[in-house]
């Protein structure tokens, strides 16, 4: 009988979903440092520049995104896949980066 702890890639769909968020989450954090390193300058709230708004935005939405898949995945079709946990944790981090942006006094 052999028993595998892991595996590399993952079974279910939630997994692979969960995986691409993860992936969107770069993609969309590299757009935003692209836009912040071309110095574009907009108003004083959050948004009056669409350039920075939007990509930052997507980026915490593919986060929870990773996070919400990737833990369903684990606990719902008992995922084994490291790439699964390595989303959920991305996940919690940008979970973790929102709520100290809503509840810290700027």
């Amino acid at each position: 009988m052999k028993i595998t702890l892991f595996s590399i890639m993952p079974k279910s769909k939630l997994g692979r979903i969960s995986i691409y968020s993860a992936i969107l989450f770069f993609i969309f954090l590299g757009i935003f440092f692209f836009n912040t390193h071309l110095d574009i300058k907009g108003g004083d709230t959050f948004l009056d520049n669409p350039h920075l708004a939007i990509p930052i935005s997507l980026v915490g939405l593919s986060g929870f995104l990773a996070l919400l898949s990737g833990t369903f995945s684990i606990f719902k079709y008992k995922e084994r896949s490291i790439f699964v946990y390595i989303s959920v944790l991305i996940g919690a981090f940008v979970c973790y980066w929102i709520m100290g942006e809503v509840f810290t006094p700027h």
